[in-house]
């Protein structure tokens, strides 16, 4: 049974929203790991901001050049004192394809839409490919592009769903 990309963005997402044990996965192996107990997760203002269905989904930017591209999955937490710190995350099913342009527009995009109202004026960032194994060992130079590779066995010990895609792949 093959589990689509958007069936992925949503468990994750979901998880992310209601697993503080996640949560703190998540930011503690990242540049972010000193507020992993302590920082809080603006779901609800991601929502009220954007007025979407989903407050994590394909966020939309015009990047400077005039090219357009989105975000699978946005994230913006606060931690104590007021610092805003958000996860630009791109998914990529093991059939997917990645460019390096598109891999290094990631960067370019995230550091464009920080401090700016409709993307929660966080001040900084990490962009995070998830994907399975093989392919961030396909693509190699495009995963080097993001601040962090996660592949979907690390992520399906905290969503069941990403090892039953990480099977489906092999």
């Amino acid at each position: 049974m093959r589990i689509s990309e958007v069936e992925l963005d949503h468990a994750f997402a979901d998880t992310l929203e209601t697993d503080q044990v996640f949560q703190h996965w998540l930011l503690a192996g990242s540049r972010f790991g000193r507020f992993a107990d302590t920082a809080r997760l603006l779901h609800e203002e991601q929502s009220r901001v954007r007025k979407a269905k989903h407050w994590w989904k394909h966020w939309w930017i015009k990047l400077n050049d005039g090219t357009e591209s989105e975000t699978d999955l946005f994230a913006v937490f606060e931690a104590p004192g007021g610092l805003r710190f958000a996860f630009h995350i791109e998914n990529k099913p093991f059939d997917g394809k990645l460019t390096f342009d598109q891999a290094a527009a990631y960067r370019r995009r995230a550091i464009q839409c920080a401090r700016t109202p409709k993307w929660l004026h966080y001040h900084d960032l990490e962009t995070v490919l998830i994907a399975p194994r093989g392919f961030i060992d396909r693509y190699q130079d495009c995963s080097a592009q993001f601040d962090r590779a996660l592949s979907y066995d690390e992520i399906s010990a905290f969503v069941p769903l990403f090892g039953a895609a990480s099977f489906a792949a092999a």
